[in-house]
């Protein structure tokens, strides 16, 4: 593993992931980090995991805590983006279908039944009134 040049350090701010009060703490940084970047912090309570929200923070703020890296994001990513195209793929057939299992029902009983095709015929010389 390679090791990491020790630079000046600047100061972040991060929330904590599912924290209900939303609380962020001021932390060393000793990378490069952007407002939405995760990353895993080090605390008086032990390692935790956090959304970078601030970078703009005053020089004169101290800390004793520490970033100690990013939280590769980019897979999971990946994944919520393909569940999500897929919902919205599934949702399209859906529609589709509930728009044209009438007439398919329709369809299949005509086959049956020559007084429900008359009718059939009928509905479908109509056409789709919008």
């Amino acid at each position: 593993m390679e090791e990491k040049k020790v630079t000046n350090s600047k100061v972040i701010v991060v929330q904590f992931v599912n924290d209900a009060e939303e609380e962020t703490r001021y932390f060393n940084a000793y990378d490069e980090y952007h407002c939405g970047d995760f990353v895993v912090v080090e605390t008086a309570g032990g390692l935790y995991v956090g959304e970078v929200v601030r970078t703009d923070v005053s020089d004169d703020i101290i800390t004793g805590y520490e970033v100690i890296d990013r939280v590769d994001t980019t897979g999971w990513r990946t994944r919520q983006k393909a569940r999500n195209q897929r919902a919205e793929i599934k949702k399209t057939i859906e529609a589709k279908i509930a728009s044209r299992k009438d007439e398919a029902l329709y369809k299949l009983m005509a086959k049956d039944d020559p007084e429900i095709a008359a009718m059939l015929k009928q509905y479908l010389a109509l056409g789709e009134i919008l």
